[in-house]
């Protein structure tokens, strides 16, 4: 599970915010916050790839669409959990609510053979009230389904696991 604190808040549009007269109104959503921490008990490092996808009305006005965290190591604590404290701040505006934007998260480790092989990604949709919000997001991982397969996939992890995880979560198939 990868944890997520972030900052929502929605800015009505008016003059001065890209609302002409005769033209659809806009609105605005604004996210500031963090990728905060992740378990993942079977893994001694990891670091996060994330990145928004939205619907065709929504575009970015501020801030990154997309990041990569620094590699961390597992804490050695009681709840053996990676820390990033990663911070996330973007600015969307939109005539239409569909395609709500969603924040994607990839948590990657190196194999065996020293390749970045996926660990798990998840999405999810950013809060729709404004506020403070804690956003926890449940990490999935593509399994092989034989152990050849799984020999194979550590051996080219940069081949195997070279699909978009962004097209997994695209507006259009969730």
């Amino acid at each position: 599970v990868a944890r997520q604190q972030l900052m929502a808040e929605r800015l009505p549009s008016g003059p001065g915010l890209g609302s002409d007269p005769g033209k659809n109104p806009v609105f605005l959503l604004m996210v500031s916050g963090q990728i905060e921490s992740a378990e993942f008990p079977e893994f001694d490092e990891l670091y996060c790839n994330y990145c928004f996808v939205y619907g065709q009305d929504w575009a970015i006005v501020s801030g990154l669409s997309e990041g990569i965290t620094q590699t961390t190591k597992r804490s050695s604590g009681r709840e053996k959990h990676f820390v990033w404290n990663f911070p996330v701040d973007a600015t969307f505006k939109s005539t239409n609510p569909y395609g709500w934007p969603q924040i994607v998260v990839s948590a990657y480790g190196l194999n065996t053979f020293g390749r970045d092989e996926v660990r798990g990604y998840g999405a999810v949709h950013l809060p729709i009230t404004p506020g403070r919000h804690t956003l926890e997001v449940s990490m999935f991982v593509p399994e092989p389904s034989s152990q050849f397969q799984k020999l194979l996939r550590s051996a080219l992890a940069s081949d195997s696991n070279s699909y978009k995880v962004t097209l997994l979560y695209s507006p259009r198939t969730v």
